[in-house]
């Protein structure tokens, strides 16, 4: 979840918001490969009895039911939920804590009815390749909606708090590393090294 990190260096100017897009979209899409490729091999692979498929079907086809909005407003609450997951997750010190934060913090989406992009892609893929929705419907009247909800959740709800809160204790070498100028912080694609006064 690349949400925390790299916004605060993009509110510092220390990196810039196209190296901020070329992160979150090189994540993003790795995420989805390997949600699609998983969902394709269970449902190439038979590994699913029939009630299992049922079952997957019904919980796809009650979220693409539902309106753009309200997937949007659960999506929200969902993506702030996993950036604050991040956030408590650095914050806990013990593994089995950090354990137990991550298992009942992810419970908590699809317990409350909620979606995050990720394993609504699986319930997505589940459905076009059952050929019970097709791509167009699930990627423009599910996923998009939930994939918006989870970037303002995320970002702004959690990121922006937490910059917020924490900009003061940012090692020394970010807080005295020369800033973008306001024209490479919107266009450039590289970031500023925090060591490169240490380099020279």
């Amino acid at each position: 979840e690349q949400t925390i990190t790299p916004v605060s260096l993009v509110l510092t100017r220390l990196a810039s918001v196209p190296a901020l897009l070329r992160v979150w979209g090189l994540v993003l899409a790795a995420n989805l490969i390997g949600v699609v490729g998983g969902t394709a091999f269970i449902f190439f692979g038979a590994v699913l009895d029939p009630p299992a498929i049922e079952a997957g079907l019904t919980f796809g086809q009650e979220a693409v039911a539902k309106t753009p909005w309200s997937l949007f407003s659960r999506a929200v609450i969902a993506g702030a939920i996993v950036a604050g997951m991040v956030w408590l997750e650095h914050a806990a010190r013990e593994s089995v804590a950090r354990l137990l934060l991550v298992y009942f913090l992810m419970l908590v989406i699809p317990v409350a009815g909620l979606y995050h992009v990720v394993v609504s892609t699986a319930d997505a893929t589940f459905l076009v390749l059952h050929g019970v929705s097709s791509v167009s419907t699930v990627a423009f009247e599910f996923l998009l909606p939930v994939l918006a909800g989870n970037t303002l959740g995320g970002v702004g709800l959690v990121a922006l708090l937490n910059y917020g809160q924490t900009e003061e204790s940012f090692p020394e070498a970010m807080r005295e590393s020369p800033r973008l100028s306001w024209r490479e912080w919107g266009l450039k694609i590289t970031a500023t090294d925090p060591r490169a006064d240490e380099k020279e």
